[in-house]
């Protein structure tokens, strides 16, 4: 599976390393074998936690390539949104940002009751469309606004679109990307 691996050309962004990660169990789909980073509700607390530690791991083994997790931007799609959010709130304090597209907010209130200074600061850009059939829109909207109170550096834009992504987002997109990377810059990173 590609994932989001056909983003890299549309963002054109070639000073960025990119690292593109399979969720780690079989799903099979109508058109083949698939990947999933948890089970279907209601059995998919323990595979949430479970794939953000995975992800917060590999974050940890980057020092081995020579890059740094505090330099990594997650950015992930319906599920893989769920866990780059659960990474960065829960797991991690250390990131650039986050980018969760057509996903959900897993269990907000837990988040933004224990969510550290360093985590509340983390820029972060969620997007989801109107017309959405697989995750309800105004569902993620309101787990969303439980976390606009505490974090003033979250952006949630909806979009006229299904579960998908759409030309207008990967602008969004790649400003956030460069936004993040100008700030790094700015101090010293």
């Amino acid at each position: 599976m590609n994932g989001l691996m056909w983003l890299r050309h549309y963002l054109n962004l070639p000073e960025f390393h990119h690292l593109y990660l399979n969720a780690p169990d079989s799903w099979p789909v109508p058109y083949g074998e698939g990947f999933s980073w948890f089970p279907i509700k209601p059995d998919h607390k323990a595979g949430i936690f479970r794939s953000a530690e995975l992800v917060s791991q590999v974050l940890d083994s980057l020092s081995q390539i020579g890059l740094k997790a505090s330099d990594a931007i997650l950015f992930g799609f319906s599920q893989g949104a769920v866990i780059s959010l659960e990474t960065a709130l829960s797991q991690r304090s250390d990131l650039l940002g986050v980018i969760a597209i057509s996903g959900f907010v897993f269990e907000a209130e837990r988040l933004a009751k224990s969510m550290s200074p360093a985590q509340k600061l983390t820029p972060a850009l969620i997007t989801h469309g109107y017309q959405d059939r697989v995750l309800d829109y105004e569902i993620t909207k309101s787990q969303v606004e439980i976390l606009l109170g505490q974090m003033p550096h979250l952006k949630f834009e909806g979009l006229s679109k299904e579960h998908h992504i759409v030309n207008q987002e990967i602008d969004w997109y790649r400003d956030f990307l460069l936004a993040c990377h100008r700030e790094a810059l700015r101090n010293g990173k």
